[in-house]
């Protein structure tokens, strides 16, 4: 039995959420009126609200802070010389010549207003009109910081959700592509969008997700870290049960596989499931390049895993434990290395990993100009000095160098965090049990990997349970022309059906 913390987590009311109530007040036919009560109430003490009044005839409000000045600027011009002709007659909707959304509610008008709308009212008529002046600045499409190519495409998402759908769409040329938009957050408003191909995408999928996101009730969703908790089977796992990417190249390869992305306004990172393990170690220079170099890849990224989570444990479970399985000239070279150190073999590394993840950690934090710098010059003068010092072994350098480098091998930034955790974890059963820490630490991390779900989905498939199609882009990364069939875990029934007569049928004209 695993502990309770690993259980799926169903409910979400203890999360808190603003209690301040939202009362219905109609517009009226008044313009002083509902002014007056937008100030007094809805926007009291808020300095950046402005107010125009057009001869007595209109009114626009909006919050400076978050609106075009160039699109205000327009509508009050062009409002101002349509009332100038029109005097002596009621002016209507039949009359604006912009694009609109209509509310009666007050409080509706308001939660546009947040969102960058001008509000347009009319003497004497009960409907607010909601004019689009939203223009806020943003970054340019730059190349993708985290999850950078050789041969891949050099655009990356930005902040704004509406571009980031742009450049799905852009991809993605197909009316299959579906875009279902919901707003979360009593006090962000934040916009999510779940993005999957009609027909590609299991609709039972598609109906987990968005029940998921319906659920949610909290305060705010700043980044889309903070909705993977609420999306994730198992929210208390370290190991990332939803994918994430800044490229939309690689997102548009997941909804192509069946997938369904989630996009989150104001982060430049997708989130998508299902996923499993071998799916987060996969990199799109696997296929920017031929299948030999992307199975290379592969495989030594499958090293690079072992290496980051086994290596100081293998090195303390040798060292104090098993030496005689370490060949004779390697443990007279070892033993003269630590013949200086005042302390056990799991001390020797436990310090060394733990400076190493301060230098690591300090690297991040400081400006980048001196970051790097700081990162490599401390890390080789702190080694050389405690080799100097006698506090540690000349071989101890080398396994956290490597260790530290394999880490850094993994595609999945989250996923890298996951096996530095597990990291020490071995080395305590290492230094304790020996190599029968270390099986009994694999054993139970393999047990628990069997248990997770992503959106229902086993995290170890195809390999647990096994799927012999699916094997072909896993471990090995197969030829194109080879590859041509869909992930059957996650694919849409009634699809790989209808693509299996299409194979079959051009397989036949090929013959004939």
């Amino acid at each position: 039995m695993l502990p309770n913390w690993f259980k799926k987590k169903e409910k979400f009311e203890d999360q808190y959420v603003s209690e301040k109530p939202i009362e219905k007040v109609s517009v009226s036919k008044k313009i002083d009126k509902n002014i007056k009560v937008l100030q007094n109430t809805y926007f009291r003490d808020t300095d950046d609200l402005e107010i125009h009044h057009i001869n007595n005839q209109f009114c626009i409000t909006f919050l400076r802070n978050i609106t075009s000045t160039k699109e205000t600027d327009k509508i009050i011009q062009t409002l101002a010389k349509q009332s100038s002709k029109e005097k002596n007659k009621n002016s209507s909707s039949n009359s604006i010549p912009f694009k609109y959304d209509t509310q009666q509610e007050l409080s509706k008008v308001v939660q546009g207003m947040i969102l960058g709308k001008c509000a347009l009212f009319i003497a004497g008529e009960k409907t607010v009109y909601l004019l689009d002046a939203f223009q806020p600045d943003k970054r340019a499409i730059e190349e993708p910081y985290i999850e950078s190519t050789v041969k891949g495409p050099r655009e990356g998402f930005i902040e704004p959700i509406e571009t980031n759908l742009a450049l799905i769409r852009q991809r993605l040329k197909t009316n299959d592509l579906k875009i279902r938009e919901f707003t979360k957050g009593e006090m962000t408003q934040t916009k999510i969008a779940v993005v999957y191909l009609d027909g590609l995408a299991n609709p039972e999928i598609v109906d987990e997700v968005i029940k998921r996101i319906n659920k949610i009730k909290t305060d705010s969703i700043i980044s889309s870290n903070v909705l993977n908790e609420y999306l994730q089977d198992v929210p208390y796992s370290i190991v990332p049960l939803l994918g994430y990417t800044e490229r939309p190249d690689k997102l548009c390869g997941n909804l192509l596989e069946g997938r369904v992305g989630i996009v989150v306004d104001g982060t430049p990172f997708t989130l998508y499931g299902p996923v499993s393990l071998f799916s987060l170690l996969q990199s799109p220079d696997d296929y920017y390049d031929t299948f030999y170099i992307g199975t290379l890849l592969r495989l030594l990224r499958y090293i690079a895993i072992f290496s980051a989570a086994l290596l100081p444990a293998m090195y303390i479970a040798l060292t104090t434990f098993h030496q005689e399985m370490i060949p004779t000239p390697l443990a007279l070279s070892i033993a003269a290395g630590r013949e200086s150190v005042p302390y056990p073999a799991i001390i020797e590394t436990l310090l060394m990993e733990i400076t190493f993840e301060f230098l690591r950690e300090a690297g991040l934090r400081l400006p980048k100009p001196i970051g790097n710098t700081v990162s490599i010059v401390g890390a080789l003068v702190i080694g050389e000095a405690a080799v100097n010092a006698g506090f540690v072994s000349p071989l101890m350098i080398i396994i956290v160098a490597i260790t530290a480098i394999s880490s850094f091998i993994i595609p999945n930034y989250s996923l890298g965090i996951t096996f530095r955790i597990l990291r020490f974890g071995f080395i305590i059963l290492a230094g304790l049990f020996g190599f029968f820490g270390i099986v009994w630490g694999m054993v139970f991390v393999y047990l628990h990997f069997t248990k997770l779900t992503s959106f229902g989905y086993p995290y170890l498939t195809p390999h647990a349970p096994f799927v012999v199609n699916d094997m072909k882009d896993t471990l090995f990364r197969f030829p194109n022309i080879r590859n041509n069939k869909y992930p059957t875990y996650i694919m849409d029934k009634k699809h790989l059906k209808r693509k299996r007569r299409k194979n079959a049928a051009n397989k036949n004209e090929r013959k004939e």
